[in-house]
């Protein structure tokens, strides 16, 4: 079951991935040059090479050639081969190759290739997938071999590659997964994947790489799966892996990985599987995951780790947590899972020191549904260990020393209670201990060998009353299968346990008897379980008090639990009131006959101090007159006095001196300040008016310049204006010009026929060969409204002129409504020497070219043009008053 959820997991993350491994062709073909063979497919058939099997697919040609025994590509090859299979043949060098012009997949592999022509794969344009996996390639033979923009897979296993170099995969900007597996690369040179942009799956598998360069990956922005298994990487530095911002697949797993850095994931928040199985790793940062906000899948197993507390606190997303033999782990604390709030499969089995599970080792992992606890050092498990797994549907227990004993009842009772939990491989989970019970199954021995009784309190100390000062003991006797454990809380909330299992190896039978009689004297110095100042934890249970004072009074309570239940009773401790009455009245007593003793005495004493008085008898100690000692020292006192109070006004005066004198120096430092400041604020006046005035020269200025740069550019913009329309001027003066000359000539041509035909006088050829003109001048042909164009002439010689104008002259193929607005509305008309067109009789047979009157048509003759001898108006009129008349 676990290999399949393991396969399912990692299906799902890879379906994103555009090529799959499995195979040598992709699954479904690209058909875009499918049309180019479907027609004349027999044609194709029939020219197949003779060792080699054609077949269809997806109106594709496919040729097998594997295991031929071929040494080159096969002879007479079609153009339209679709897919080419050479497997295991003796092919030893790829040269160029024009025939295979829509190949598009090809698998060379467990071939002898050693060389690779360097124009061979830019040959294949359309070629998209390549195996050349299981060959002698080596990374000098292949330096400037991959240079194809089409290509999307490449396949290299399993060759002899130790290094990659900068220009070993340049220009290859559709590759979409890469396969090194199998090689011996040692070195990858920062640059090497710079190109591959678009690379989605890299594999080394198995090469030589004892460490990761920050640069190697800094351009594969859109890598999604990155194996490195079964390399020599020692070390994982930190950002190392900051660039692939959409990996979702990483393996690391069978390195020799021993510290990971703090930072060494950063970066990788699309992160979906990590393997890091199979390393030296011993222990593992708190916030080494923080950045896998994706992770899903994490393998740690069969490393040394010896601690899991707080690894996994950022990684609340993950589902499959694997530990699978775990050398140094011994057990689970409440702080080995803690974060897992989404965890959905845990394996731990395998590691063989883990012998304990704290009680609440899961109590953050409530979407738990698989736990897998196989093959592990596991003798018991605590009651209630299994409360927040609501949701578990798999448990694993089996290869464990189980002790059978009614400590592991509740497993029993625990199963029958969810019933969507199944123990997997129940037959195969055996009791260890006790002897009677080894190898038995665990269920059949818990349900069928086990003699389980509940938890209960069959004695305890009922009344107690205890004199302060006096020993006291409170009983607390339990009854159950198991020994229950025993539980005192003291009404200052101060906790004793008793544990069972202890009483039961270290118990014989003794039982301690404890008198309360003060006259039968108590052994205290015997060994206890625990001591703590006036309280003593008995070996049996029981709980006794040296000497009672009276904050100990109140309220006991002993609870006694076993694996089935638990029970609890409450012991009132008070003490003995008539022992403390006795006292308060003989000591009521004692202080009255005190009293009254000290007032007799002070009465008897005034009693004969007034006698003596009476008889004026003086006490022979009382002495009116003070010695001279006495007065000495009086003086002495009163000479010391004096000098203090000297002392203290000269200290007052003095005190009151330096304050004055601070306060008169504060007021003069104030008010050298003050002048200070004003002169200072009146130099920044006078700064402020000269910033003020170089700003406005700035500004004006600046003003300035602007202006002269926007005069230059309307200058430069006018300038270019001028010499554009100048320009379009001689064009199109120079367009009309050979256009006259061409007509002239034609009609020089004419004219010279019509005397030939006159002279001949051969009427029926007349007929036929004024039909061979050109049809551009055919008379039948409807010439209205073709606008002559205006000629500037200086002679018989027609000599076009200049014009510095900016008219343009209309050219002879625009049509007479362009003609017109373009002559009437954007252009002034100026021009040089312009001479008129005569206007002369001809024959039937010329070309006739009438100019209708009409405002339009009628250009605008400009002043420099009026001074002909005929104007161009005149020969508009003209036209119009004969109609059968041409213009010559």
């Amino acid at each position: 079951m676990m290999a399949s959820v393991w396969t399912l997991a990692i299906l799902l993350i890879t379906t994103k991935s555009a090529f799959s491994l499995s195979g040598p062709f992709p699954s479904k073909p690209d058909v875009s040059y499918s049309e180019k063979i479907v027609e004349n497919w027999s044609l194709k058939e029939t020219n197949c090479p003779s060792s080699c099997e054609c077949s269809n697919l997806n109106y594709n040609l496919v040729i097998d050639c594997s295991f031929k025994k071929l040494d080159s590509f096969p002879a007479h090859l079609l153009s339209s081969v679709f897919y080419l299979n050479l497997i295991g043949n003796n092919i030893f060098k790829l040269s160029y190759n024009s025939t295979l012009k829509v190949l598009n997949s090809l698998n060379v592999s467990q071939n002898n290739v050693t060389e690779i022509d360097h124009q061979w794969l830019s040959s294949l344009v359309h070629l998209e997938y390549l195996d050349l996996s299981k060959n002698s390639l080596h990374s000098k033979t292949i330096e400037n071999a991959f240079h194809n923009t089409s290509l999307h897979h490449l396949d290299l296993s399993k060759n002899r590659l130790n290094v990659i170099t900068d220009g070993m995969f340049s220009q290859m900007n559709s590759l979409h997964s890469l396969n090194l597996s199998f090689n011996e690369i040692e070195n990858i040179n920062p640059n090497s994947f710079l190109d591959l942009n678009e690379l989605v799956t890299l594999d080394l598998f198995s090469n030589k790489l004892t460490y990761i360069q920050h640069e190697i990956f800094q351009n594969l922005q859109h890598l999604q799966t990155l194996i490195l298994k079964q390399n020599n990487i020692k070390l994982l530095r930190n950002v190392v892996f900051s660039s692939l911002k959409s990996l979702e697949i990483l393996d690391l797993s069978k390195n020799y990985i021993s510290p990971i850095g703090l930072l060494s994931f950063k970066g990788l928040t699309n992160l979906k599987f990590l393997n890091l199985s199979n390393n030296h790793i011993t222990h593992l940062q708190e916030g080494v995951f923080r950045s896998l906000d994706s992770l899903k899948i994490l393998d740690l197993s069969q490393n040394p780790i010896s601690s899991l507390d707080k690894i996994f606190f950022y990684t609340k997303n993950l589902e499959f947590l694997y530990l699978k033999d775990l050398t140094g782990l011994k057990e689970l604390t409440p702080l080995s899972l803690i974060g897992l709030k989404n965890l959905k499969s845990f394996d731990i089995s395998g590691s063989k020191k883990l012998s304990y599970i704290s009680l609440k080792s899961f109590s953050h992992t409530q979407n738990l549904k698989f736990l897998d606890f196989s093959n592990a050092n596991l003798t018991d498990l605590r009651m209630g260990v299994f409360n927040n797994l609501n949701q578990i549907e798999s448990l694993k227990l089996n290869g464990n020393p189980w002790k059978c004993d009614c400590y592991l009842y509740w497993l029993l009772i625990w199963l029958g209670e969810h019933t969507n939990t199944h123990l997997l491989a129940p037959s195969e989970t055996h009791c260890h201990t006790p002897v009677n019970l080894k190898d038995h199954v665990l269920l059949d021995a818990l349900d069928h060998n086990m003699i389980c009784t509940n938890a209960s309190i069959h004695y305890y100390t009922n009344k107690t009353k205890f004199r302060v000062g006096s020993p006291a003991l409170l009983e607390c006797k339990v009854e159950g299968n198991p020994l229950p454990s025993i539980t005192w809380i003291t009404p200052q909330k101060e906790a004793f346990y008793w544990e069972s299992l202890q009483n039961q190896t270290r118990q014989v039978g003794n039982i301690q008897y404890f008198s309360t009689d003060p006259s039968i004297p108590m052994d205290f110095q015997r060994p206890k379980e625990e001591k703590r100042g006036r309280f003593y934890l008995l070996q049996n249970g029981n709980l006794a008090i040296q000497n009672v004072e009276r904050g100990d009074g109140g309220f006991y309570i002993c609870k006694a639990s076993n694996p089935l239940s638990y029970a609890s009773v409450s012991i009132r401790l008070t003490l003995d009131y008539e022992y403390l009455v006795h006292i308060k009245i003989v000591s009521v007593l004692v202080g009255m006959a005190t009293s009254f003793g000290f007032l007799l005495l002070t009465l008897i004493s005034i009693l004969i101090k007034m006698i003596m008085k009476h008889f004026g008898i003086r006490c022979p100690c009382y002495n009116g007159n003070a010695s001279p000692r006495t007065q000495q020292i009086k003086k002495i006192l009163e000479s010391m006095e004096h000098y203090k109070k000297q002392q203290l006004d000269r200290l007052r005066d003095n005190y009151n001196g330096q304050v004055q004198k601070i306060k008169d120096n504060c007021m003069l430092q104030m008010e050298r300040l003050r002048e200070s400041y004003s002169s200072q604020a009146e130099r920044l006046r006078d700064i402020k008016e000269y910033g003020t005035l170089q700003i406005d020269r700035i500004r004006e200025n600046y003003y300035f310049q602007v202006q002269r740069v926007r005069d230059y550019s309307a200058s430069q913009i006018v300038r270019l204006r001028e010499n554009y329309l100048f320009q379009r001027n001689r064009i199109r003066k120079f367009s009309a010009h050979h256009l006259y000359k061409l007509r002239e000539n034609y009609k020089v041509q004419q004219q010279h026929l019509n005397k030939i035909l006159e002279n001949l006088n051969i009427e029926s050829c007349r007929n036929v060969c004024h039909r061979t003109d050109s049809i551009v001048f055919e008379p039948d042909l409807n010439l209205e409204n073709v606008l002559v164009p205006k000629i500037c002439l200086q002679t018989i010689t027609r000599e076009v002129c200049d014009s510095n104008d900016n008219s343009s002259q209309i050219s002879a193929y625009f049509t007479p409504d362009e003609a017109a607005s373009e002559v009437s509305g954007h252009e002034s008309d100026e021009c040089e020497n312009f001479v008129n067109t005569p206007i002369v009789k001809t024959s039937q047979t010329d070309v006739a070219i009438y100019v209708e009157d009409s405002s339009e048509n009628t250009p605008h003759i400009p002043n420099e043009c009026e001074n002909n001898s005929v104007s161009f108006n005149q020969d508009i009129n003209e036209g119009n008053q004969k109609s059968n008349e041409t213009i010559v």
